[in-house]
């Protein structure tokens, strides 16, 4: 539904608008809970990521 103005938007600015698509996908394919916990979200503000 949104997609037509995130590829306008794109067009005209920055790619920014990625960030969006992309979460846009995440949520039409994947549970909320599992797209927080893949992004590190569930807590406020998210932990330091782990050490590799």
């Amino acid at each position: 539904m949104l997609a037509p103005y995130f590829y306008r938007e794109r067009e005209l600015t920055t790619k920014a608008m990625v960030y969006f698509e992309d979460l846009a996908h995440r949520a039409r394919t994947r549970p909320q809970a599992r797209i927080h916990s893949e992004l590190r979200l569930e807590a406020s503000p998210p932990p330091p990521p782990p050490a590799q």
